[in-house]
């Protein structure tokens, strides 16, 4: 596990996750969007699916991160030692210089 996105990151797909997440959520809110364009969000139905749409990916990152702690616990368990020297050698769990 010392070579690819894994000599990186602990945990690649969880990054690639976050990323597509931000990006959709981005993409969907920034000027010229067709959420922003259509007036959708000018009707309480709109309105109301546009935060459930904001709300959902928050809560998923969140999720997604008590995983991370849960999976981690359980490859130290699982590998002992090389959980150790892996874990010294790829400090980073999803973006690397910062977590």
């Amino acid at each position: 596990m010392n070579t690819g996105p894994y000599a990186i990151v602990r945990h690649p797909s969880y990054t690639g996750l976050a990323i597509a997440v931000a990006a959709s959520v981005l993409l969907h809110a920034t000027d010229g969007s067709w959420i922003r364009e259509s007036g959708v969000l000018r009707s309480p139905v709109g309105l109301l699916l546009s935060v459930v749409f904001i709300v959902y990916p928050v809560v998923g990152i969140v999720t997604l991160l008590a995983r991370i702690q849960e999976e981690e616990e359980e490859l130290k368990k699982r590998f002992k030692k090389e959980w150790e020297v892996w874990a010294a050698e790829v400090p980073y769990l999803l973006i690397p210089g910062i977590i």
